[in-house]
């Protein structure tokens, strides 16, 4: 799996970020609406998910796109991204190898 954060993604996260910025007032308080939304959403999943409801999908996407905001709106580049992503997946899979001996 090698997802990453293209160009046309980059650009639509930074005119969402800019909305966020504008609506909220600053990146403190678009920072905490993130998070609380971010909070909502795995509620949501979680409750999708035990329903059997497919909408887990959607709130699952939504999660992503808060995180690609976040890391966006604090200035990492896309070239990050793509670095920390494949270091993340790998610390995932050491953790569960370790936990499975």
């Amino acid at each position: 799996m090698g997802w990453s954060m293209d160009s046309g993604l980059k650009n639509k996260l930074t005119e969402i970020n800019a909305l966020a910025l504008r609506l909220h007032g600053g990146t403190p308080a678009a920072d905490a609406f993130t998070f609380r939304s971010l909070e909502e959403h795995v509620e949501e999943v979680r409750g999708s998910l035990a329903a059997g409801d497919a909408h887990w999908k959607a709130e699952t996407l939504d999660i992503i796109i808060h995180g690609f905001l976040l890391l966006e709106r604090h200035g990492v580049d896309i070239e990050e991204v793509r670095g920390l992503q494949e270091a993340r997946l790998g610390r995932f899979k050491e953790k569960i190898n370790a936990a499975l001996r």
